[in-house]
Formats: structure tokens, C-alpha cells, sequence
């Protein structure tokens, strides 16, 4: 068929008449734009790290400090300076960067599935473009959590770009093809194709659109290169590499990309499930081969098929990480659009005129009716995810954390800069190489810059980083290990412990109403998260269980979290039991982000036991519990988590008041060891209060003896400092005898201490606190001791 005749096909109306045309464009932009909103409203609050290293370089463009993301710094890590100009204009005008992303974004991709329509539309399958507006609309490709990125605005130039292309527009595609360009530099790869195959077509140089492309995209070329150095972004030099070879890239890259593809159907399944759908790709790109006809009839149709092929391959050569399935998802759209072409082509042999109207009028109405739902889903099931948490709420936890401990004005260190910079305003060193120079993350392990290389060269003031080097004390451990130069964590040390010492209202309200009750009867409770489940049963357990059995999950290993939650009562009592190695599956209590107790799950079966914990030493703190597994083999499970206060409870010491030493016979020191010295000693997360009791730091053995005392309680609980061996112990002696005891193990943590006293109640006894080892590094400490009767829930 000849350029006109396609072009006269096209212009003629279908038969059924202008009406049933009509209705179907309708119904398409009803569908476009009813996606649109459900997608900004379910993903509005989605955080995606890389975007807000643009937001961070717009925000400053426009206030001010220049193309930089550290004021001053003239280092180029964003790899599209026409989405961070755009952004940059918003900003200057008074608006919200994030929200601006978010609409634009949205709406980009609400547009690219319209123009997708009228492309299909254009090589005479129209019915296709309906399926293919419906895929975009409910988030093929994973575009909807992209939705603060540039990729929906470079995927709609792309498709208004193969519009102007088949329509033989050159300005409009030269336009398109500068913009393109300065939103991602991958977009020379259909700079090229489109302008050569508009030359092959029409047998004529069309440098009138290759100039306008040029004029757009030569004033940033300019600027770069005086600016930074190089008009390659930092990122290129940081990601590329991580793969021994493009083959190596090209089979590592082909799960993922299934993945994204058939998401959102299978986005809550692992990705072990894609593998399944190998042969159900390949038998669905069959119909490609119908595709050479028309491709030679019109070459300029080959951008369909090209585009896609020619990036995935330039990818290859440059081997960034596979994980980094965004980089095709924009040439993905492409595929889809001459897949969709194809089974057009088949379909049109074999099923009538009037049953396809029919079935495209009957699937849009059914669309419009699933697609806001479906993204709904998607939204909520995105939330109960670890990326989330460990993303969104992580970060804004600890830019809380920073605030509040008064540390913006530090230099930090930290792998993912983006959005922690966004909410902190902190100068940033980034670990990942992205927005500094000299740090290499990517390829050979060997090529790989070390912490300890970083921190040699650019002397942070604090580490938010997965090690701890020399030099620095660590702070907190969750949701990351957060560690600040020593000399500047004993600089700062009242304000960084006020809470630990005297605890403040709640910065952040917890998540978790009162009262603290889970029995998992009915499945996954709401809040939890993790790479874990919940399942019916396990053997062993009481009813319905929580597990991290790696066989349920198919990682090897994982955690689970509780929401947060207000500790305003007394003991935290559960279930547990293990299947594996005690050491790598335990319980934690997390207090603002630090693991302030640590217990393993008692059994070595999964019979099973319960474990009490007193809380009552970090009353008014918001808190978590985490179930951790590092057992590649092994899992836990939980039942029965409750919150519960005692009847009647008096305080027996918390080494606070200056009346302590009448309780005491005999002391490890003439006073108790300040919160100061436990700090620097150990961090800011053993800090109980004031003063703990504590042999650290003292030569030879010693013990804390109790003045006889009348047991008129039912039960003690205390707070045990493990840094001591089996010579270090704590004893409960009546009538002489010991009745119960605790032998160190060097833990290095605060261990929670129980005993059920009913046997001896009404009766004399003595508490003993022996530290038998002679070293001066070890020891032992308690701290909130407390007598009770029996808990109430």
C-alpha cells in the first residue's frame, strides 16, 4: 500500500458509521483520564529515591544556588535537565515539586496511552489501541510507581514523536526529538532511527527538524560541559559497568523485564513466578512475523520495533544493574504498541468487522469499571510492602530523627541521597556515586569504592551506612545504622540523650492504638510489614501463627515489623518458637528506630514458649517489635502478642534518687555509673536515665548486694546489662539458698530479667548482682528493678 492510499484508508470513515467512532473515542479518553486520577491518588504518596535527587536540583536551581544539588558542589547527577527545568519553573512560580512530579507525571502517561490509541489507530487496528490505552491506564510496566519520575513525560514525547513520524511532520518531530533528548540522553537512540528513516522515506535530508532538535539540545551541551566537565551525568560513570558482558546484561535484564510487563497481574507474586511466563512471551510475539509486509510497505513504521531493540542493546553495552528496570520501560511501551500491531494484523484475518466494534465498545465499558479498582489495588499493595517502609516511612523517620537531634548542619554520608536530602536539607555525600565524584558502586567488587575509602577522602560528620568505621559512635541501627564522628557525638551528647534520660512527648504519633493485642486469627493484621508472612498454621503454634518459613516467602531470609506503637504500660508478653539456629532468629524491641532489647525465641522446636519483657523503663517512647530471621534455613513463628499492665507494682531502684545506697549493703561504686560514661562506652540506645548501675570499667570483681528485703510481691522484673560472661550473674537468694538466677553471655545488650516470686512470697531474701570477671572491658549492670503482682491484660 502507498503513503496516500494509507493515509486516504485511514481518513475513511469505519463502517457502523461516525457514531460508533465517536463513542469509542469517548469512552477511550473517559478510560485515559479515570486511570489518571486513580493512579495520582494511589500513588501520590509513593517515593521513588531517584526522583528526589531531581526534586533536590530544581528546588535549588530555583531558589537560587545554581544547577547543583549541594550548593556549590559543581557535580551533574541528574541524568534529565529538561524534567528538572520544568520541575525548577514550578517551584519559581510557588508550587509543590513533588506534586507538580506527580500530575505531570500522571497526566503524561494518561496522554502516552492516547497517543499509543491514535498510533494503532493510524496503521488500521484501533481496536488494539483500546487494549493498549487500557494497559497504560492500569500500569503496565510498573508506570504508575515511576509516577514522580521523569518516564511518563519521555514516554509521552516518544509517542507524540512516532506520531509526527508517521505523519512526516518534521518540525513537530524535531521538537519532540530535542525535547526527548534533553529529558533522558538515551532518547539520541530515537533521535537517529527517526530521522533516518524519515530520510529513507522521503529521499531527503530533513535537516530542518534535525536542526530544531539541535538548537534545543546544544545550548544544555554547552552549559554542561563549562559547568561540570563533561556532559555525561555523574550517574553514567556509577552505574554503568555492573555486568562482565551485554549477554551477561541481556539474560539478567530478561526476567525483570517480564516482571514489569506483566504487572500489575502478578506484582504481589515473587519473582520466581515470571519464570512460568517465558513461553507464554514467546508465543505471544509470534505474530511479529506478519509484521514484514507493512514494515516494507511503510519503513517508518520500523520505530516501533527498532526503538525498543537498539536501547535495550545500547543498555547492554553500558551494563548498569538489572534492577534498574525503569531505564526500558519507556522503549517497553514501543514493544507493546507493535505487539499489539501484530495480533491486529493476525486478528483482522479471522474476526469480523462488526464483532471487533462490538467487543472494543464492550471491553471500554468493562475497563472503566475495573482500571480505577485494579490501580486502587496496586496503590495498597505497594504500601504493605517493605519498599515503603524501609523507603518512605524510613527516611522520613530518620529525618525526623535528625531535626530533632539538631544534626542538618553535618555533613552526612548515606547511599541513597534523594529523598533524606529532600526532607533534612543536609550537605550529602553520597555513597552510591550518583551526585559524587570518585565513588564507584557499580562493577568488579575490586573496582568498588570502600566505606573506609570514603570516609578517608571526604571525612563525613556522620555515616548512614551499613558499617560502622573507626572513629565514629553509632547511634541508632534502624531503619539505619546512623553513626556520628566521636568527637562530635561527645560534643553533642545532652542533646542527643535528653530523651533517652527524660522522654519527651512523641515527635511522630504512633501508628498503633492501644491496646496491643494480635492473635493473627484472621490473617495479616494491618500495619505489619516485611519480607514475611502470615500463614494459617504452624505446627506448634496456638492457633494462627506469623512466620518467616523461607519455603513461604522464597527468600532465605527476612524480618517482620509491627506498627509503631505508644509504650504506655508495662510488660510486652508473645508466643514464639523457632526451626533453626537460636542465635540468627530473635525478637527485638526497636525504641525509635534503635534495638534497645534483643531476645531469641527460648525453644530450639517449634513447640514453642512465651517471652515477658518490662517495658516500663522506656514508658512514653514510641516503639516496634521486629521478628528477625538470618537463618538461610531456618524460621519462627509468633502468636498471642500482648500489651499488659500490673495490678499493683512498686519500684524497688532505678539508681535515680540519691536514697539508692540504702537499698544496698554493698556497691560496685561509691554512685552509680552516669548515662554519660554508658554512652560513649556502648551508644546512646543503652542509656536507661540518669544512672545505671553498672562494674563496667572497673579492674577486678565486684558485686552489688541488697539489704535483706521481705518479698511482698509476686514477681521482679529488671533490666540486665550482658557484657559479661558466665562469671557475671544476677541471683536471688532466700534463707540462704539460690532461688533464682541469670549467667551472662555477653550479649552486649539490655536483657530483660523475669521472676515469678509466689513460691517466697512473705518471705526474706537478698539480690546479688556479681561481676566474677576480672576484666576491665566487661561486666554487667541492672537498671529498673521492679516488684508486681500478677499482669492483667
Amino acid at each position: 500500500m502507498s503513503s496516500a492510499s494509507a493515509r486516504s484508508a485511514e481518513a475513511a470513515p469505519e463502517p457502523g458509521g461516525r457514531w460508533l467512532e465517536r463513542l469509542r473515542a469517548l469512552l477511550l479518553l473517559a478510560l485515559v483520564l479515570a486511570g489518571a486520577l486513580a493512579a495520582f491518588g494511589a500513588f501520590r504518596w509513593y517515593v521513588f529515591e531517584d526522583a528526589y535527587i531531581t526534586f533536590r536540583y530544581a528546588a535549588n536551581l530555583a531558589d537560587g544556588h545554581g544547577f547543583a544539588f549541594n550548593p556549590g558542589e559543581a557535580v551533574l547527577g541528574t541524568s534529565t535537565p529538561a524534567w528538572t527545568l520544568l520541575l525548577a519553573l514550578a517551584r519559581r512560580l510557588g508550587a509543590d515539586i513533588p506534586t507538580v512530579a506527580a500530575v505531570l507525571a500522571t497526566l503524561s502517561v494518561a496522554a502516552s496511552a492516547w497517543c499509543g490509541a491514535r498510533i494503532l489507530a493510524r496503521l488500521g487496528h484501533p481496536h488494539a489501541g483500546v487494549v493498549y490505552a487500557a494497559a497504560l491506564a492500569c500500569g503496565v510496566f510498573a508506570l504508575h510507581p515511576l509516577s514522580t519520575m521523569e518516564t511518563g513525560f519521555y514516554c509521552l514525547l516518544l509517542h507524540v514523536g512516532a506520531l509526527c513520524l508517521l505523519a512526516r511532520r518534521e518540525l513537530p518531530l524535531g521538537l519532540c526529538i530535542g525535547l526527548a533528548c534533553l529529558t533522558r540522553y538515551d532518547g539520541v537512540v530515537f533521535a537517529v532511527l527517526a530521522l533516518a528513516l524519515l530520510w529513507f522515506d522521503t529521499r531527503r535530508v530533513p535537516w530542518k527538524g534535525a536542526l530544531l532538535a539541535a538548537a534545543l539540545l546544544l545550548p544544555w551541551l554547552l552549559y554542561a560541559q563549562s559547568t561540570f566537565g563533561s556532559v555525561l551525568p555523574n550517574t553514567y560513570h556509577a552505574k554503568s559497568g555492573s555486568q562482565s558482558s551485554a549477554l551477561a546484561y541481556l539474560c539478567a535484564s530478561l526476567p525483570l523485564f517480564l516482571e514489569s510487563s506483566y504487572f500489575p497481574t502478578l506484582c504481589d507474586e515473587p519473582l520466581v513466578a515470571v519464570r512460568a511466563l517465558f513461553l507464554p512471551a514467546a508465543l505471544a510475539c509470534l505474530p511479529l512475523l506478519l509484521l514484514l509486509r507493512p514494515l516494507r510497505a511503510e519503513p517508518l513504521r520500523l520505530v516501533l520495533v527498532l526503538q525498543p531493540a537498539l536501547l535495550w542493546l545500547g543498555y547492554a553495552v553500558i551494563g548498569p544493574d538489572p534492577m534498574h528496570w525503569w531505564h526500558v520501560v519507556p522503549a517497553a511501551c514501543l514493544a507493546l504498541l507493535a505487539l499489539l500491531w501484530s495480533w491486529g494484523e493476525l486478528l483482522a484475518r479471522f474476526v469480523p468487522a462488526r464483532l471487533a466494534r462490538g467487543s472494543a465498545l464492550v471491553f471500554l465499558g468493562a475497563a472503566l469499571f475495573v482500571v480505577p479498582r485494579e490501580v486502587h489495588r496496586q496503590g495498597q499493595l505497594l504500601r504493605s510492602l517493605g519498599e515503603y517502609h524501609e523507603r518512605a516511612l524510613a527516611y522520613q523517620e530518620l529525618a525526623r530523627w535528625f531535626q530533632h537531634n539538631e544534626l542538618t548542619d553535618l555533613s552526612v554520608l548515606i547511599n541513597e541521597p534523594g529523598y533524606f536530602t529532600w526532607l533534612t536539607g543536609c550537605r550529602v555525600i553520597d555513597g552510591a556515586g550518583l551526585i559524587t565524584p570518585g565513588i564507584r558502586r557499580s562493577g568488579p567488587k575490586e573496582q568498588q569504592t570502600s566505606v573506609e575509602e570514603i570516609v578517608a577522602r571526604f571525612a563525613p560528620d556522620v555515616i548512614v551506612a551499613n558499617k560502622k568505621p573507626e572513629g565514629y559512635t553509632a547511634l541508632q541501627s534502624v531503619p539505619r545504622l546512623v553513626a556520628l564522628r566521636t568527637e562530635l557525638f561527645r560534643a553533642r551528647l545532652d542533646t542527643l540523650a535528653r530523651d533517652w534520660i527524660a522522654p519527651a512527648t512523641p515527635s511522630a504519633p504512633p501508628e498503633l492504638t492501644q491496646p496491643l493485642a494480635f492473635d493473627f486469627e484472621s490473617g495479616e493484621p494491618e500495619g505489619f510489614w516485611g519480607a514475611a508472612h502470615f500463614v494459617a498454621a504452624v505446627p506448634g503454634a496456638r492457633g494462627h501463627a506469623l512466620t518467616t518459613e523461607a519455603s513461604v516467602t522464597g527468600f532465605a531470609d527476612g524480618s517482620l515489623s509491627s506498627p509503631s506503637f505508644l509504650v504506655d504500660f508495662d510488660e510486652l508478653r508473645f508466643a514464639c518458637g523457632i526451626q533453626g539456629e537460636p542465635a540468627k532468629l530473635e525478637a527485638q524491641l526497636l525504641i525509635d528506630g534503635a534495638v534497645v532489647l534483643a531476645q531469641s525465641c527460648a525453644a530450639t522446636s517449634s513447640n514453642g514458649g512465651v517471652l515477658r519483657w518490662p517495658v516500663g523503663a522506656w514508658r512514653g517512647r514510641v516503639a516496634r517489635v521486629r521478628f528477625d530471621d538470618r537463618d538461610p534455613t531456618g524460621w519462627l513463628w509468633v502468636d498471642e502478642l500482648r500489651a499488659l499492665q500490673h495490678a499493683q507494682q512498686e519500684s524497688f531502684d532505678d539508681f535515680e534518687g540519691e536514697g539508692w545506697s540504702a537499698r544496698w549493703s554493698t556497691t560496685f561504686a561509691p554512685a552509680p555509673l552516669p548515662y554519660r560514661t554508658l554512652a560513649e562506652r556502648l551508644g546512646l540506645r543503652f542509656v536507661l536515665g540518669r544512672a545505671s548501675a553498672s562494674s563496667l570499667g572497673q579492674a577486678g570483681a565486684g558485686e552489688l548486694v541488697s539489704a535483706p528485703f521481705v518479698l511482698t510481691h509476686e514477681a521482679l522484673s529488671a533490666l540486665v546489662l550482658d557484657c559479661g560472661g558466665p562469671e557475671t550473674r544476677v541471683e536471688l537468694h532466700v534463707d540462704g539458698q539460690v532461688v533464682r538466677s541469670f549467667v551472662g553471655a555477653r550479649s552486649l545488650r539490655w536483657q530483660p530479667l523475669r521472676w515469678d516470686l509466689s513460691p517466697w512470697r512473705g518471705r526474706e531474701a537478698v539480690l546479688e548482682v556479681v561481676d566474677g570477671d576480672a576484666g576491665a572491658e566487661r561486666g554487667l549492670g541492672i537498671d529498673a528493678i521492679t516488684l508486681f503482682d500478677a499482669a492483667r491484660e
